[in-house]
């Protein structure tokens, strides 16, 4: 089950996420879109600016880390490219896994299968 958390607003437009897997993290509300993709395990979060360039970046975070770790970098980088971050599943906003019906997709082949069907399903082309 998904948890909702509380954002607030600051001076320059954008947002902070408070919440027990989030400490103030910045995220630039003014253009990267958040969404969701539907998977066996639950949904993947994403944040995503698609403005038809070329070229796109796919953001892939670390361990304990999530899609919001790379909002800094995206906010640069989202007018010479289209920007990816994916949520890996129970990180971020993602769904958590069932441990006991899906422990798969918590391996490095799971990981690796749902980042490709990302990547199919969103049809992203000439991907960093």
């Amino acid at each position: 089950m998904l948890q909702t958390y509380g954002k607030s607003k600051n001076l320059n437009n954008s947002y902070y996420i408070n919440g027990p897997r989030f400490n103030n993290v910045y995220l630039e509300s003014i253009r990267m879109q958040s969404s969701f993709m539907k998977f066996e395990f639950g949904e993947l979060h994403y944040q995503h600016f698609m403005s038809g360039k070329k070229t796109t970046i796919l953001f892939l975070h670390a361990f304990h880390s999530s899609a919001a770790s790379y909002s800094q970098v995206c906010d640069v980088l989202k007018d010479q490219f289209n920007v990816v971050c994916m949520d890996f599943p129970g990180h971020g906003l993602s769904a958590h896994v069932n441990i006991e019906q899906y422990s798969w997709y918590y391996s490095l082949e799971g990981f690796t299968a749902v980042m490709l069907e990302f990547i199919n399903n969103l049809k992203l082309e000439n991907l960093f």
